[in-house]
């Protein structure tokens, strides 16, 4: 008994120890897990850099959109839950007299969504004639 009471005392600070450790773990297991980026895709050096480069900043991107975007309850999600609930679009395809159409399966939840933030982020031009202001921030002069 008494060495049972050791035992458990010993395991404290390990067990303390991997618990601390844990959203550090989390971190790259979304980074790594979420993306599939565990096996570079080829031989070349400067391609597996690219590579990472550009997942680094897509995982970036993905990680601002959650928290500049979502609700508080959806905080939590991982990378691999956003890019699901709302990159990947389910699409039926159909083909009929030489015309192939692509019908979008969106939830009224994600098209609320997307809806807002391009509201927020993509500005809209105003009918009529340019003011002076829109005239010094445009790149034709």
């Amino acid at each position: 008994m008494n060495g049972t009471t050791q035992f458990n005392q010993d395991r404290t600070p390990s067990l303390s120890s991997y618990l601390s450790q844990t959203p550090k773990e989390r971190g790259f297991s979304e980074l790594l897990s979420d993306l599939d980026l565990h096996h570079p895709p080829c031989e070349k050096l400067i391609a597996n850099q690219a590579f990472y480069a550009l997942a680094i900043l897509t995982y970036n991107v993905l990680t601002a959109m959650k928290v500049l975007e979502l609700e508080d309850d959806q905080q939590p999600w991982r990378i691999r839950t956003m890019i699901r609930h709302l990159l990947s679009v389910p699409v039926t395809v159909s083909s009929h007299a030489r015309y192939t159409r692509a019908w979008i399966r969106v939830p009224r939840w994600l098209l609320r969504i997307w809806r807002v933030f391009i509201q927020q982020w993509i500005p809209k031009r105003q009918p009529g004639r340019p003011s002076k202001r829109e005239e010094a921030f445009s790149l034709r002069r």
